[in-house]
């Protein structure tokens, strides 16, 4: 017969793997936040991609949609998607692997969630914030380039 101790520490553990799931979930969604390649909706001539042509990962990234009653220059509807804001969800996942300098960073409700991550995954999550962080500099460097007037 077990003990209470060992039914406590089994329930503990039970406890700690669900909010571990629950982490991982999180963690999935905001990636797929700010990872969501928007030019994935679009076929070679600019027109829409049908919805159930999309990644998987757009679900998680789009906030609304709806077709609108235009229609594009083959006839297929035009879609009104708007999107999760991926700076924010990248500045979330940047505050919790502590990239920011202590004055910039925020206390929030999941600070104690990344606090129980192992190191291995927060060491990951960091540097793949990290190349995150470059590419959308890099993505708004090449935009405001491409909408600069000719010299």
């Amino acid at each position: 017969m077990a003990t209470i101790e060992e039914l406590l520490n089994e329930d503990n553990d039970e406890q700690s793997a669900l909010r571990q799931n629950k982490l991982d979930d999180m963690l999935a969604h905001l990636r797929a936040i700010v990872n969501v390649d928007k030019r994935l909706m679009f076929n070679e001539d600019g027109t829409y991609k049908s919805p159930t042509e999309w990644p998987d990962d757009f679900n998680k990234a789009i906030r609304n949609i709806r077709a609108a009653r235009a229609k594009d220059k083959n006839g297929n509807p035009v879609y009104d998607v708007q999107f999760h804001d991926q700076q924010s969800a990248l500045k979330l996942l940047v505050q919790y692997e502590g990239l920011l300098d202590e004055g910039e960073k925020t206390e929030t409700p999941f600070d104690a969630l990344f606090a129980r991550l192992p190191r291995d995954k927060l060491l990951e999550l960091r540097d793949g914030l990290k190349h995150m962080a470059r590419v959308l500099a890099d993505d708004a460097k090449a935009k405001a380039e491409s909408n600069a007037p000719p010299a």
